[in-house]
């Protein structure tokens, strides 16, 4: 379950806008919108133009990459803000999965190109790549070890060739970093 999301230099977003779902207020109406004390079910509502639509395509861009969903490339023309000189766009995802906190950080050029990811779960690193540095990704989860680890492929998310290409050993860590493709 997705609790706060942040998106910076994406559309409309020029600054850091941060989206949090794990306090909520003034609930006691709908109670059954709360789960595990955090909104489960909203509504996004405003007046036309002030990013609704952008916040959802933010929040959604994390498909583009996981997953082989098809989407539509149009929806993301004219990525990067422009009033920004920043050429890069940064997202930030935090979900409780299994009671496990999972944090996935990952930055892009456009809409195809990742240059950096970073995938935690309670704090503890257990995958990150950084294509400003080097093509090689570091992978720490048990049944990885022997996995190739140099990604030359841009378009390639370092998070979905390792759930592609091994297969992991069951335990709580690894269920859950399966989990999160569920998202």
């Amino acid at each position: 379950m997705l609790t706060k999301f942040s998106v910076t230099n994406f559309k409309g977003f020029q600054t850091e806008f941060n989206f949090s779902l794990d306090k909520p207020r003034g609930y006691s109406f709908n109670k059954e919108c709360i789960k595990n004390n955090i909104i489960n079910n909203s509504i996004i509502y405003g007046k036309n133009g002030v990013g609704k639509s952008n916040l959802g395509l933010a929040i959604f861009d994390i498909i583009n990459h996981l997953t082989d969903k098809e989407f539509n490339a149009s929806f993301y023309d004219s990525y990067l803000n422009a009033l920004n000189d920043f050429e890069t766009v940064a997202f930030k995802y935090e979900f409780l999965i299994n009671g496990l906190v999972v944090n996935y950080e990952y930055i892009k050029l456009n809409c195809d190109l990742l240059l950096s990811e970073n995938f935690s779960i309670n704090g503890n690193v257990l995958a990150k790549i950084d294509r400003n540095i080097s093509d090689f990704g570091v992978v720490s989860l048990k049944g990885a070890e022997n996995l190739q680890s140099k990604l030359k492929d841009n378009n390639l998310s370092l998070l979905k060739y390792v759930k592609n290409n091994t297969v992991l050993e069951d335990n709580p860590i690894n269920k859950t970093f399966k989990c999160f493709f569920d998202f």
